[in-house]
């Protein structure tokens, strides 16, 4: 009868410890595992940004006034004797110191045409003293804001002019530097859309051209 009772202790012991043990694994098994992440952010809102692009493998000009960078998707434009230094210049006297051109090639199959881009100075009295003036008549008078490049503070003008089924956009940044009127102009030169055959062409991504001159603008240093 002892033998027996210790026996059924024994098992009962046994039991238990069996139930514990694998009680004990169930409930290691059930905690949730640790998940390290790590946030990473741009700086603009989360939203991933094109780079911008790689001066270093640009063109550059320089003169006694300016200088500049610009890809060699840009064709250099022979100055001639007489051309206007800046847009609505009304015959005042400057120098057109360089001109490259953004040809239609750069977006074939719509309706852009080209983009102009221009370096002008000029020390006439009457320049300098309408420089940062909105153009009386003719030239980028629409709206008026100011920019800061390279340490200079320009004051930019807009406008848009159309004719004969052209349009033209035309963006001026001017400063005044000793006792001369400085001009960075570009005008981006397209077509009426409507006046071509349905599916002929798309409509031209105007922004990423703007966006291409005004990096072109951003190079500029003045001496």
């Amino acid at each position: 009868m002892r033998n027996s009772t210790l026996v059924v202790i024994i098992l009962l012991v046994v039991v238990a410890g069996g139930f514990f043990f694998l009680g004990s694994q169930l409930t290691g098994t059930s905690q949730p595992a640790t998940v390290s992440t790590t946030t990473v952010t741009t700086g603009t809102g989360g939203q991933v940004t094109t780079p911008p692009d790689d001066t270093s493998t640009w063109e550059v000009f320089a003169d006694s006034v300016f200088s500049m960078s610009y890809p060699d998707v840009f064709t250099v434009n022979q100055i001639a004797t007489g051309d206007e230094w800046r847009a609505g210049a009304n015959g005042d006297a400057g120098t057109l110191d360089f001109s490259i051109t953004l040809p239609k090639s750069y977006m074939p199959n719509t309706n852009f045409d080209d983009a102009k881009l221009t370096l002008g100075h000029s020390t006439n009295t009457t320049s300098v003293a309408d420089c940062l003036k909105p153009d009386a008549s003719g030239g980028p008078n629409t709206s008026m804001t100011t920019k800061l490049i390279n340490g200079v503070s320009y004051t930019v003008f807009t406008s848009s002019d159309a004719g004969a089924g052209n349009l033209y956009d035309t963006t001026s940044y001017r400063t005044v530097k000793n006792k001369t009127c400085v001009a960075v102009e570009y005008t981006i030169h397209y077509s009426q859309f409507a006046n071509y055959p349905a599916g002929s062409i798309t409509v031209f991504d105007e922004s990423k051209v703007q966006a291409l001159l005004a990096n072109v603008v951003a190079t500029v240093g003045l001496k």
